[in-house]
């Protein structure tokens, strides 16, 4: 993903994730775990972090120059499936099947129910697109997360959930 600023980006590359500044190619590794392989990295909206997950499950966050780094641990966490918040101040994730809010610290701060997977928390703060899985059907839904209201937009069996227009008013 893009630095919120686009100066740079992040990809994750074995057990490492790879920072490549754009203006000068200057690339710099830093090693997350030294036993698991890396699936995903995503950078927060203040750029201050850059989640990473694994494929064993795990979760951290690093900074954009390796220099801080703290494993999250949270009982039923699904490492694969998060959006950061448009503060950067936390995380939407999968914990035990269910969409839910969590600080950086691993703390569940609000559960919302039933979701298989997680598209994007719209830059206003007020909306989550998610999806939930039945056997044979995908369905999209948009959360309100202050009152924790969710609507149904759709039902597919090739689900694709975007990205939120820059207010938030538009899928």
């Amino acid at each position: 993903t893009w630095s919120p600023n686009s100066d740079a980006f992040v990809y994750p590359q074995g057990n490492c994730i790879t920072v490549v500044d754009k203006n000068t190619a200057k690339v710099t590794q830093t090693t997350v775990w030294m036993d698991e392989e890396l699936e995903r990295s995503a950078w927060s909206p203040d750029g201050k972090w850059i989640a990473c997950s694994s494929r064993k499950r795990s979760f951290a966050l690093v900074s954009p120059d390796g220099s801080a780094r703290k494993s999250i641990v949270c009982q039923g966490l699904d490492s694969r499936e998060f959006v950061w918040g448009p503060s950067g101040e936390s995380l939407a994730v999968l914990v035990n099947g269910e969409l839910s809010i969590m600080s950086l610290d691993g703390v569940i701060k609000k559960r919302y129910g039933k979701a298989s997977a997680i598209g994007s928390w719209s830059s206003d703060g007020r909306y989550i697109a998610y999806e939930t899985r039945d056997t044979d059907q995908r369905r999209l839904w948009i959360l309100h997360v202050s009152d924790g209201q969710a609507a149904e937009v759709g039902i597919s069996g090739d689900c694709c959930i975007g990205a939120w227009k820059p207010r938030g008013e538009l899928l």
